[in-house]
């Protein structure tokens, strides 16, 4: 004679579901014992989360996905300082404090938006990192290094090479000027 509990109880009817939810069977974990099935399921649970993270991630343009493992843009590890690596995202995303940004806001033209500097130019990126009078000596102290072996390309071209953080030393640079460029703006 074997006693059986025939009754069908919702707590096991609701962790049944959820296990196969997890793609687990209630009957292998059980042959597992206790310390086992715990484990395979804190694994199967970890591994989900991850896969779903990685998903989400993957929209954002800061994250690159490799093989199955997520990084960050290298500059937010490279650069030590938090000014040089909020200097730096402002530059590659063309947010740096400039009449182009305020104009965004207010909605005026684009012609419109000129630098302070006095030259007439709309003041975007390629601007203020190779032209503005403002920065001209911080231009000759980090970028122009940089350029003297590229010369006569167009303006895009050294934006994206300025900009494409591929090298540290060429990023670090970059950030020390998009530092001192917003300290001198701020003034």
């Amino acid at each position: 004679l074997l006693l059986s509990d025939n009754y069908p109880s919702p707590w096991k009817q609701t962790i049944d579901r959820k296990l196969g939810s997890y793609g687990l069977s209630p009957i292998f974990l059980m042959s597992l014992g206790f310390d086992q099935a715990k484990q395979v399921v804190i694994n199967r649970m970890k591994d989900m989360e991850y896969q779903e993270e990685l998903n989400r991630l993957a929209r954002h343009s800061r994250v690159r996905i490799k093989q199955g493992v997520w990084e960050s843009a290298r500059y937010l590890k490279d650069l030590i300082s938090p000014k040089q690596r909020i200097a730096f995202f402002r530059a590659r995303f063309n947010i740096l404090p400039s009449a182009l940004l305020q104009g965004r806001y207010k909605k005026t033209p684009i012609a419109e938006r000129v630098c302070i500097c006095g030259k007439g130019e709309v003041e975007d990126i390629s601007h203020v990192l190779l032209y503005c009078e403002l920065y001209r000596i911080y231009r000759l102290l980090y970028i122009l290094p940089l350029l003297e072996r590229l010369p006569r390309r167009p303006d895009n071209f050294y934006v994206d090479f300025l900009l494409q953080d591929s090298n540290p030393t060429i990023t670090y640079a970059v950030a020390r000027f998009c530092v001192a460029a917003m300290s001198t703006r701020k003034k």
